[in-house]
């Protein structure tokens, strides 16, 4: 709808420009189309930078996890380093059955919990937060393809105080 607005902006301002017999024509037809030019362009700068007609939201997903390695001190959450520094590491643990996964360390902010509780089990919360247009933010910017925008993910592990969490430093 947006950029119906820009195109029906400029060509309206170009036909107000060259075919408008009268002056009175001419400069009402400049004002209504440079009007309607100038808002949808502001109306996209602000949608780009400051996330105009878009709200943020929050999605939860908590999966049980198993640990990626069992030893003879009990089950491991394993952390590998990705940087020098060690603000980047990759998560490993196991879904369902013998399926390995990790988490994303670019877009994921990752935090570890033990539980008190020996014997429960090790939940994983998954949060994704994005921008979602509102309602008429679907009907302003259809098209730009920008909804659920992704803002940054974070992921919690509560794990039982019978696991370790180990890094490659601790071998």
């Amino acid at each position: 709808m947006i950029l119906f607005g820009i195109i029906l902006g400029v060509i309206g301002l170009f036909a107000s420009f060259v075919y408008g017999k009268k002056n009175s024509w001419r400069v009402v037809g400049t004002i209504v189309f440079g009007l309607l030019l100038i808002g949808s362009v502001t109306a996209i700068v602000g949608n780009d930078t400051h996330h105009r007609a878009m709200h943020r939201s929050t999605t939860q997903q908590q999966t049980v996890i198993k640990a990626s390695k069992q030893t003879r001190h009990g089950p491991l959450l394993l952390a590998v380093k990705l940087d020098r520094a060690g603000h980047d590491k990759a998560y490993v643990y196991k879904t369902s059955g013998n399926q390995t996964k990790h988490t994303n360390p670019e877009t994921t902010r990752v935090s570890v919990y033990q539980t008190d509780k020996a014997n429960s089990a090790a939940i994983m919360t998954t949060k994704r937060h994005e921008w979602q247009y509102s309602r008429l933010g679907k009907i302003m910017f259809a098209g730009l393809h920008n909804n659920h925008e992704l803002i940054y993910n974070s992921v919690n592990y509560n794990v039982p105080s019978t696991w370790s969490v180990l890094t490659v430093q601790h071998r």
